[in-house]
Order: C-alpha cells, then sequence, then structure tokens
C-alpha cells in the first residue's frame, strides 16, 4: 500500500535527520500530521528550531512530538507536582488526563497565571512531567453545555485517535484515477 511506503520514506528521512538522542519510538499519521513519539522529548523540544523545522519541512507535513506513554509521569504525581508550579492565584479548578494524547487538560479560572510569562510555566509543567498541557479557561458562569462538550472530547478519545489514523491512512494513499478526467 501507498501509505505504508510513504510512512518507510517518512520514517528513514526522520531517523537520518534526528538525533539518536531523542530516542524515537514510534512514528505515525494522524490525519495530515505526523506523530513522534519520543523517549527524550524535553531534547527535541530544546532543539526544536531546527530539527523539527528541517525535517517538516523537507517531508512537508506537520510534525508533533509526544513523549511515549513509558516515560511520563503517572496521574497522581504529575497533579501534585502541576500544582506545585502554578500558582494559587491561577485558580485551577480541574485537571484532565488524556492518555491517547499525552496532554493534561489544566481549567483554571485565569489561564494566563497557569501559562506564565513567555510560557516560562507551561514548558516547566511538560519537563517536569512530560504530559504535554492544554490550558483552558473555566467559563465564569457553569455552563452545562462547554461541560458536556469537554467531557464528550474526553470520552471519545481513542475512537478520535483511531479514526484520525484512519484519515492519515487515506490521505496518503496512491492515486485512484492517473489522469484529470473521471
Amino acid at each position: 500500500m501507498y501509505s505504508d511506503r510513504l510512512l518507510g520514506t517518512i520514517r528513514t528521512t526522520i531517523v537520518q535527520h534526528i538525533p539518536r538522542e531523542a530516542g524515537i519510538t514510534k512514528i505515525e499519521f494522524e490525519g495530515p500530521r505526523i506523530v513522534l513519539y519520543c523517549a527524550d522529548p524535553i531534547f527535541l523540544m530544546k532543539r526544536a528550531d531546527e530539527t523539527i523545522k528541517r525535517i517538516a519541512k523537507l517531508i512537508k507535513k506537520r510534525i508533533e512530538v509526544r513523549p511515549d506513554p513509558k516515560v511520563r509521569l503517572n496521574e497522581e504525581r504529575a497533579k501534585e507536582i502541576i500544582k506545585k508550579i502554578v500558582p494559587e492565584e491561577a485558580e485551577i479548578t480541574d485537571i484532565y488526563f488524556n492518555e491517547e494524547t499525552g496532554e493534561v487538560e489544566i481549567e483554571a479560572m485565569k489561564p494566563g497565571y497557569v501559562i506564565g510569562k513567555n510560557a516560562v510555566l507551561r514548558m516547566k509543567i511538560f519537563e517536569a512531567t512530560l504530559w504535554r498541557p492544554r490550558i483552558l479557561r473555566k467559563p465564569p458562569i457553569e455552563s452545562k453545555v462547554v461541560r458536556e462538550i469537554r467531557d464528550y472530547f474526553r470520552t471519545k478519545a481513542t475512537e478520535r485517535r483511531r479514526f484520525l489514523g484512519d484519515v492519515g491512512q487515506k490521505i496518503h494513499r496512491d492515486v485512484f484515477f492517473k489522469e484529470a478526467r473521471v
């Protein structure tokens, strides 16, 4: 299948250009993006300007770097660390972990305090927990619609990831028609 060959060529390109210290464990399509799972994502994030951008230009695809699930902290420990890093002024209301994408959703009344100046706290959370922080504003007035939509996204994360994987395979498949006319 064409998408398998394309993924193979993309894998070889990525492996050739990324240093071994990053510890790439898995490469897969997720919709139009390519997701890299690595054992040391901090190494890649600090060198992201040169390495990831160069590879994205070479393969002409968007690249997303995620920590391998084995290297992320467990949820309880990560929650403690997040609460230590983020100041009380942020008024964190909830913290949700998405195992599928490796994201932690931090819901706060004042998300600016969670992000920090120049996104320093956001990066500090990532480096300490290896969960990618996604900061959300808590609605000032309790909204059932917003709560249910966010809950729906959390419960359907596995199906969404599977769907994006299928879409990625279809996007990168071989051309059906060789001519412009049908």
